[in-house]
């Protein structure tokens, strides 16, 4: 079954799970938020890769890693969840973006348990955990533009930079103090 097809016929589960991160998240700052939620589906890509970071200092770019055909169904899904609840994905402004919100967040591993937690409290197969992350990020840009505090233009921009800096990104063991 294609990826697209699988995350169609679960996404009643994938949405609820999505809602259910989103507690898990910061509740801090949306914009941080967007961040980790995007992060959280590159990360989960990553692992899902099966490539070997064991080996590979924290921080380090990973090139190669993701196959494209994964990392097009990815952004197809967002492209496709973007357009059903009436934003337009083609108008992301990257210009637009604050230097801050273009660094990768080393704390995300510390959301990684939790986030695995709920997605298998819905019986949820792992190939499909980065959409559960991505869907939540959505959900934050959607809410972001409702309550006029982000412009979905830049919510989405941060939204898909940051699931590629999560899929390239060496991760941070969830419990080393950062500065």
């Amino acid at each position: 079954m294609d990826i697209l097809a699988s995350v169609q016929k679960n996404y009643p589960a994938i949405h609820t799970a999505a809602g259910e991160f989103l507690g898990k998240l910061t509740g801090s700052n949306i914009t941080t938020d967007i961040c980790l939620a995007g992060e959280m589906a590159g990360l989960m890509l990553l692992r899902s890769s099966k490539a070997d970071l064991r080996n590979i200092p924290p921080g380090t770019v990973i090139l190669g890693a993701i196959a494209d055909d994964v990392q097009q169904a990815m952004h197809r899904f967002v492209f496709g969840m973007a357009m059903s609840n009436g934003l337009n994905p083609k108008e992301v402004d990257f210009a637009a973006m604050s230097a801050d919100a273009k660094k990768y967040l080393p704390q995300l591993t510390q959301f990684e348990k939790p986030f695995r937690d709920t997605c298998d409290n819905y019986g949820i197969v792992s190939e499909l955990f980065p959409f559960i992350a991505v869907a939540a990020g959505v959900k934050l840009v959607l809410a972001g533009n409702q309550l006029k505090l982000l412009s979905p233009k830049i919510g989405l921009a941060m939204l898909f930079f940051h699931i590629i800096a999560g899929s390239k990104t060496a991760p941070y063991p969830p419990t080393i103090e950062r500065s």
